[in-house]
């Protein structure tokens, strides 16, 4: 009974130091004035990316590499068929044709990138350092281009648009320091590192009790309690009507658990990629991406139909396995 209550404590610290982070992170990013999908691609995805980090970190750290890796190919699959199924169910999502030509090209390539690694090498130091290059390079990217069109879209705004920000941002500095927005980041991520560690401890004795692979677990439980910030951030997102914001979250997520967390899984826990994953699990994750990217080709909305199709899916999944 401790491992469960160890496993549901890690989960509160994990959503709580997410949430916290993520408040922090965007206040600042706000106060910069950069776009919502922006936000949602980089600060909102890197921190509801870190209880994926944290807790394959930790998994690698106590010898349980396929714990991590399935943490990652798990949480890509609850991205993609859960959390946007059910943000779409909320309220249809817009799907700009040049967001999912960028960024739901890259989500594909990368994937596509990681099975080719999964079939033929292991995933070591060099793959590590390599995929965080690229991360960093695409990142850089991203910012100099929705940077450009951000700016292109508020010199064609209206006048008093532009004046009504300007005084709302000028208020919000006066108001608020950015000490308090800074200090919640630092608890976020003191929570998000201490859950972590909880949750795959716990996560690897419950394993052992169950008699099931530590794979399987970092697919199904470890994969969606870890995934939860991005479900929280993606439904009140989609709640508020910043559907450009959640779609850039799931994205900018499914990036960074392959890019970045696959990188740092490389760098200090050199693995070969479970059989049992490679063989129907990559599938899946893959199998995702090409759908959303269908679904963008032939509608420029993702529909509470669309989400339903996405959630039977992932229903189905959980079910094979």
């Amino acid at each position: 009974m401790m491992d469960y209550a160890l496993a549901a404590l890690g989960f509160v610290l994990l959503i709580g130091g997410a949430e916290s982070l993520v408040r922090g992170a965007t206040t600042v990013a706000e106060k910069c004035g950069v776009s919502t999908f922006l936000i949602g691609l980089t600060l909102v995805a890197f921190g509801t990316s870190l209880p994926e980090l944290a807790a394959s970190i930790q998994a690698a750290v106590i010898g349980a590499p396929d714990l991590a890796i399935g943490n990652i190919v798990g949480s890509n699959i609850a991205n993609t068929l859960l959390i946007l199924g059910a943000a779409a169910m909320v309220t249809p999502l817009a799907m700009p044709s040049h967001i999912l030509k960028r960024d739901g090209g890259f989500v594909l390539i990368c994937s596509l990138v990681f099975f080719a690694i999964a079939l033929t090498m292991e995933l070591d130091q060099s793959v590590g350092l390599a995929f965080l290059l690229v991360l960093v390079c695409y990142l850089f990217y991203a910012h100099r281009q929705d940077k450009f069109q951000y700016h292109l879209e508020a010199t064609n705004s209206a006048p008093d648009a532009s004046l009504s920000a300007a005084n709302t941002s000028f208020d919000a500095k006066i108001n608020r320091s950015l000490a308090w927005p800074v200090i919640l980041s630092v608890v976020g991520l003191i929570a998000l590192i201490f859950g972590g560690r909880l949750l795959v401890d716990s996560a690897s004795n419950i394993a052992r009790l169950w008699g099931v692979s530590d794979a399987v677990i970092g697919l199904t439980m470890l994969a969606i309690g870890t995934s939860f910030p991005e479900l929280v951030t993606t439904m009140f997102a989609a709640f508020r009507k910043h559907t450009e914001m959640a779609l850039g979250n799931i994205l900018g997520s499914n990036i960074y658990n392959l890019l970045g967390i696959g990188g740092v899984m490389g760098l200090i826990s050199p693995s070969r990629v479970p059989q049992e994953i490679v063989q129907f699990d990559i599938f899946v994750m893959i199998f995702s991406v090409v759908a959303l990217l269908v679904c963008a080709f032939f509608s420029n909305r993702f529909t509470r139909g669309m989400g339903l199709v996405f959630l039977s899916a992932y229903a189905v999944y959980l079910y094979t396995i």
